[in-house]
């Protein structure tokens, strides 16, 4: 998610992040396929050492909500104090309604389509 200035259609660096190692590959191939440039990692721990040696910075952050290790927006929160305006996109197949999203941020229900999350990044 770049700056309004940017273009749309410019390839991001993604940091993406489930638990579920087969999503955060699926996501990580489709959108290497669309042409960014994808991390991928199935905790949070490992994502921030990601983030940590990421040359060029990262763009988007795509995240599960529900982890084992942490939750998703607490994961944000962090990941946002070293990369302050990355993007963030949050996926979680245990939708509330009355979540609060963090400025700058989307949530998207899952099983997501692959058209779906091309668009929505």
């Amino acid at each position: 998610m770049r700056d309004s200035n940017d273009n749309h259609d410019a390839p991001a660096t993604i940091l993406i992040v489930d638990d579920e190692p087969e999503i955060a590959s699926i996501f990580s191939e489709v959108l290497s396929a669309e042409g960014h440039h994808t991390l991928a990692a199935t905790s949070p721990a490992r994502a921030l050492e990601i983030a940590r040696n990421a040359e060029g910075g990262i763009d988007l952050l795509l995240t599960d909500v529900m982890m084992p290790e942490m939750n998703g927006f607490d994961f944000a929160r962090r990941i946002r104090l070293e990369h302050p305006g990355i993007g963030v996109l949050f996926i979680s197949g245990h939708i509330d309604s009355a979540i609060e999203l963090p400025n700058g941020s989307r949530l998207l229900p899952k099983p997501i389509s692959i058209a779906r999350l091309c668009e929505a990044v």
